[in-house]
């Protein structure tokens, strides 16, 4: 159960690392603006997506062990 957990939030770490990526390339209107990406933004969001995809890798390891183990 615990391989289906992590496999899961994986994705959805994944997923919402691509959205905010995508999200702060949209063009903004008003005051905002289209101003400098915070080098804050880049470490936040890209060590979000390595974690994804550590968890991911660990999700396919125990799916992979649990399988060799049954033959």
């Amino acid at each position: 159960m615990k391989k289906y957990t992590i496999l899961l939030l994986s994705i959805i770490q994944i997923g919402l690392s691509i959205i905010s990526i995508y999200k702060i390339y949209q063009p903004k209107v008003g005051p905002i603006g289209d101003g400098n990406i915070s080098p804050l933004f880049w470490v936040s969001t890209i060590s979000f997506l390595v974690s994804g995809l550590s968890f991911l890798s660990l999700s396919v390891y125990m799916f992979w062990n649990e399988k060799n183990r049954e033959i």
